[in-house]
């Protein structure tokens, strides 16, 4: 079972690694891949960052959405992959995104609104 944060837990908990990349813009999603290599973040400035997280914690690439914005972010199971929610008030599709390539694959069209969450369903 998990156990609870306490008050007494938190105050021996420290940051590991500090990504500050932005330019000062404020980070609206983060994410981890699941061999916890790399993060992924998005943020005002309409970009996603990609971190390494083993060693460094060093930025590894800057992508931008100009058109669309991004707002929320995760990793997919195919490598080199994410999926992004704009940030923009005129199109609330889904994006999913070779981040290596730098190109979109597929857009899920049909919200009506901002997509507030997002998660991606485990492999197995």
């Amino acid at each position: 079972a998990m156990g609870q944060y306490t008050e007494d837990i938190c105050r021996y908990l420290a940051p590991a690694k500090v990504f500050s990349d932005s330019d000062g813009h404020n980070v609206t999603s983060i994410d981890i891949i699941p061999d916890g290599s790399l993060v992924v973040t998005a943020s005002e400035d309409e970009a996603l960052r990609l971190y390494e997280c083993c060693e460094s914690g060093s930025l590894v690439k800057t992508l931008f959405a100009r058109k669309y914005g991004v707002a929320l972010v995760r990793f997919m199971h195919e490598p080199g992959h994410v999926t992004c929610a704009s940030s923009n008030n005129w199109d609330y599709s889904l994006r999913y995104w070779n981040a290596d390539a730098n190109r979109y694959v597929r857009y899920f069209k049909g919200h009506r609104a901002r997509v507030t969450g997002l998660e991606v369903s485990p492999a197995d």
